[in-house]
């Protein structure tokens, strides 16, 4: 009989949610045509894919950057590439892991964002 998965902490639960969260923008740049990456969105107005992608990543850098961290990943351009869209995602998931990790097993404030760690990552997922 397989043996059962310790219960993760709510601290790795949380994070775990996270990586999902950013694995599924992953899954979704492999499953986008290429055509539709710098596509004009229905009705002409809004956001391509990619510029979509490059705010979800400027904005995980900003956080960053207000939060202290020093070492940021590169910023990505509107008219980057798949390829080097799913590169920077990776980098700011990552980098926001740690940042998170850090801040959840301490004081879990963000600072800028009200009213905790917690409530961000959920922000993060929403936005």
């Amino acid at each position: 009989m397989p043996e059962k998965e310790a219960p993760l902490s709510p601290v790795d639960g949380l994070l775990r949610s996270f990586a999902i969260h950013n694995r599924i923008h992953l899954y979704l740049l492999d499953a986008l045509p290429a055509e539709a990456w710098q596509g004009v969105p229905p009705g002409g107005k809004g956001r391509t894919p990619a510029s979509m992608v490059a705010h979800i990543h400027g904005g995980r850098l900003m956080w960053l950057k207000a939060t202290g961290v020093k070492a940021l990943p590169e910023p990505l351009e509107k008219a980057a590439s798949i390829g080097d869209a799913k590169k920077a995602l990776s980098a700011s998931a990552a980098a926001i892991h740690a940042m998170l990790e850090a801040k959840l097993n301490g004081d879990a404030r963000i600072s800028g964002f009200k009213p905790d760690a917690w409530a961000f990552v959920s922000y993060l997922i929403a936005h």
